[in-house]
């Protein structure tokens, strides 16, 4: 297996968000997807929050939009934030 390696530099106010695939599928009733998009949007809305404010607020906002589904995928987050 080959692995592809790529460096990026995090500027001052820069906000990385890495996550599984179980945030982004996690679906709603009618079978849609919580998707990139949607969190992309959330994150520019609480960019300016604390990494733990944030991690908090899309895990609740994911369980919202999934509240009555079955989820058997895990949901994790992590943010780093640079000062």
């Amino acid at each position: 297996v080959m692995y592809k390696t790529e460096s990026s530099m995090i500027k001052k106010g820069d906000v990385l968000l890495l996550y599984t695939d179980g945030i982004t599928e996690a679906s709603n009733e009618e079978n849609i997807f919580y998707g990139e998009e949607r969190l992309a949007e959330k994150l520019q809305i609480l960019h300016d929050k604390s990494p733990k404010e944030i991690c908090q607020l899309i895990i609740e906002d994911v369980q919202r939009f999934s509240s009555n589904s079955a989820s058997s995928d895990d949901k994790t987050i992590v943010v780093v934030k640079r000062k």
